[in-house]
C-alpha cells in the first residue's frame, strides 16, 4: 500500500468515527465571546447534511477510485504539448536538477496532505472543541468530505476523458522524437489533481472560518489566506517538478475553488450574508500575471 493510500485510509477511518460518535460536547452552556447565543452554533437557516449526503459522498470517492485504479491511464494521449503560456512558465519555473525536481514533488505532496486533513479533521475539531458543538463538527466534516469527493471524482473523470500527456522531459521538450522515451509520459496531466484537491481544501477552510468564525476576527482571515497561499504554492511546485503545465494548474485551481467553496456555500449556507464572510469582507482576489520573480506574480487585493 502506498503512502497516499495509507493516508487516505486513515482519513476515512477518522471521518467515519466522527460521523458515528455520539454527541459528547453540548453547546447549551457555551458562551461565545463574539456574542452568539447559547445553544447550537449551526444557524437555523443553514441546511444540514443527512445520510443521503453521506452515501453520496462515499459513492463519489468509490467512483473516483474505480476510475483511477480500475481503468488505468489512456494508452495513447489525446492531447500533447503546451498551449498559451505553458512553455514560458515551464522555462521560468522548472527545477534544473533531479534533486530539485524531487524536492518540489515531495513538498507539493506535504502541502496537499495538509490541505486535505485540515477540512476533514482540523476544522471540525475547532467546531467541536472550540465552539462546543459536536453536531456542527459532524456537519462540517460531512460537508467538507462531500466537497472533496466532488473534486476527486471530477478531477479523475476529466483526467481520463481528456488524456493529456504530462510535460516532456529533457530534450523531448524541443524535439518530441529525440528519444523513444519521449512518448512514455503518462496521460493524466489535465487538470492537476494536486492543485484541484489543494484548492478545494483551501476553499473549505475559508468557508468554514467564514460561516462559524471559530478563531475570531483576524485569525479567521489569516487561516483562509494561509490556506490559499499553500494551495497556490502546491500548484507552482507541480510546475517546478515538471509534473504539470500552467494550464493544468489553472484548471485544477478553478475546479477546486468551485467544488470547495462555491458549491457547498450554495448548497448549505447560501450567499445572503456574503458581506460578513472572510472573503466577502475584503473582496479578496488572486490574479496570476507575468512578473520579475521566476516569471510569476500573485497579488491579493482587499
Amino acid at each position: 500500500m502506498s503512502s497516499i493510500e495509507r493516508f487516505s485510509a486513515c482519513v476515512v477511518v477518522v471521518v467515519c468515527l466522527l460521523f458515528s460518535h455520539p454527541t459528547v460536547a453540548s453547546a447549551q452552556d457555551f458562551e461565545d465571546p463574539r456574542g452568539r447565543p447559547a445553544g447550537s452554533v449551526w444557524s437555523p437557516s443553514w441546511e444540514q447534511p443527512d445520510w443521503f449526503d453521506a452515501a453520496l459522498t462515499g459513492g463519489l470517492f468509490a467512483g473516483g477510485a474505480a476510475i483511477q485504479f480500475g481503468l488505468g491511464a489512456p494508452t495513447r494521449p489525446r492531447w500533447i504539448g503546451p498551449v498559451l503560456a505553458d512553455g514560458f512558465m515551464r522555462d521560468s519555473l522548472l527545477a534544473t536538477s533531479a534533486n530539485g525536481l524531487s524536492l518540489a514533488g515531495g513538498a507539493s505532496d506535504i502541502l496537499l496532505y495538509s490541505l486535505i486533513a485540515s477540512p476533514l479533521l482540523v476544522q471540525p475539531g475547532l467546531a467541536w472543541m472550540g465552539l462546543g458543538d459536536a453536531n456542527a463538527a459532524a456537519n462540517l466534516a460531512l460537508i467538507n468530505a462531500q466537497a472533496l469527493g466532488v473534486t476527486f471524482f471530477s478531477t479523475v473523470a476529466l483526467k481520463h476523458t481528456i488524456g493529456r500527456q504530462r510535460p516532456p522531459i529533457g530534450a523531448c521538450w524541443d524535439d518530441p522524437n529525440a528519444s523513444p522515451t519521449c512518448k512514455e509520459r503518462d496521460t493524466l496531466s489535465f487538470p492537476s489533481g494536486h492543485t484541484s484537491m489543494a484548492f478545494a481544501g483551501a476553499g473549505l477552510v475559508c468557508l468554514n472560518h467564514e460561516v462559524l468564525s471559530p478563531l475570531g476576527g483576524g485569525w479567521d482571515r489569516a487561516a483562509c489566506y494561509t490556506a490559499l497561499s499553500a494551495a497556490t504554492a502546491t500548484g507552482v511546485l507541480r510546475m517546478v517538478a515538471n509534473k504539470h503545465y500552467l494550464t493544468d494548474v489553472v484548471a485544477g485551481a478553478a475546479l477546486g475553488l468551485t467544488a470547495g467553496y462555491l458549491l457547498p456555500k450554495w448548497l448549505y449556507f447560501g450567499f445572503g450574508d456574503a458581506e460578513d464572510g472572510v472573503l466577502g469582507e475584503h473582496d479578496a482576489s488572486v490574479t496570476p500575471s507575468v512578473g520579475e520573480v521566476n516569471g510569476v506574480n500573485f497579488s491579493f487585493t482587499w
